[in-house]
């Protein structure tokens, strides 16, 4: 079983809503165990753009899925939960990105693992963090002299 680490952000009013429905989703998926997640970060938008502000958490799974088919599955979640994509650091109602793969890099396409940026975004490491420690995976931030 394959071990990642998932961010979720919302910036919808109803960003909580957002975030539990999407753990809710990964936690009854047949293709994911969650092994932790973390507790809600509010943030301030990205980017410089009018909008809500953010709410961030993030969740460890196992899975027998490649990066590949994870990053897809993901974005049949962020559908069922009504995802518009506005454009690069819009405003979204839901956000579900493979921040990290345990078990190795991962470069194609569509797909950079560790997620490019995340040692610069606090509010997508510290939930990250957060959820390693939870499934007892804290290793993974040590390597990269997080904790």
């Amino acid at each position: 079983m394959a071990r990642y680490l998932i961010g979720l952000g919302s910036s919808h009013p109803a960003g909580l809503e957002y975030i539990q429905r999407a753990c809710l989703l990964l936690d009854m998926s047949a293709f994911v165990q969650v092994k932790g997640v973390s507790a809600l970060y509010p943030n301030p938008a990205m980017g410089g753009r009018t909008q809500f502000n953010f709410v961030n958490a993030a969740v460890a799974i196992t899975t027998l899925l490649a990066a590949d088919g994870l990053w897809f599955f993901l974005r049949s979640v962020e559908q069922k939960l009504g995802r518009v994509r506005l454009g690069k650091n819009g405003p979204r109602t839901i956000d579900l990105d493979v921040l990290w793969c345990v078990d190795g890099n991962v470069s194609t396409s569509y797909l950079v693992l560790p997620h490019p940026g995340l040692f610069e975004r606090p509010f997508a490491l510290n939930p990250a963090a957060e959820a390693a420690r939870l499934a007892k995976w804290p290793f993974i931030f040590q390597a990269a002299n997080i904790f």
